[in-house]
């Protein structure tokens, strides 16, 4: 009996990890959107009102990490579908492996501000992040 609960309780914790769905994630496509993966494309980045951000981030839950907002812009407001989480679609589902975060913003007002997240494991306190991703934004 434990012995089949243990490999239920693994299998669980598999599709967890892996992602709940087979189904590719939903995205609209939008042409007034910019998509950033990199922090070098987002040093300076002009947006204007009304224009959409995707800032799409290599992340990996089951060390723990996970991407989070340390600094919000008043000038952007996050999207309702942020934060997704992206597992890479594979024929065998593998623990460990690199995935993708996802977060969406919309540009609603006129201004400048910094936009920054933080890679960290949000049980440790006062331990610096694993990466930073910063971003100064201009919204026109």
């Amino acid at each position: 009996m434990l012995k089949k609960f243990c490999i239920i309780s693994l299998l669980t914790m598999t599709r967890i990890l892996t992602g709940c769905s087979d189904d590719p994630p939903k995205t609209e496509v939008r042409t007034n959107s910019i998509s950033i993966t990199n922090a070098n494309e987002c040093q300076l980045l002009n947006l204007d009102r009304g224009q959409e951000l995707s800032i799409t981030l290599p992340s990996n839950p089951s060390t723990g990490y996970g991407w989070s907002i340390s600094l919000m812009p008043t000038i952007l407001q996050q999207m309702p579908e942020t934060a997704q989480y992206n597992a890479e679609k594979t024929s065998q589902p593998m623990l460990g492996s690199e995935n993708q975060t996802t977060w969406r913003f919309l540009a609603t007002t006129v201004g400048q501000d910094k936009l920054q997240l933080i890679y960290s494991r949000p049980w440790e306190k006062n331990v610096k992040p694993a990466k930073t991703f910063t971003c100064n934004i201009t919204v026109k």
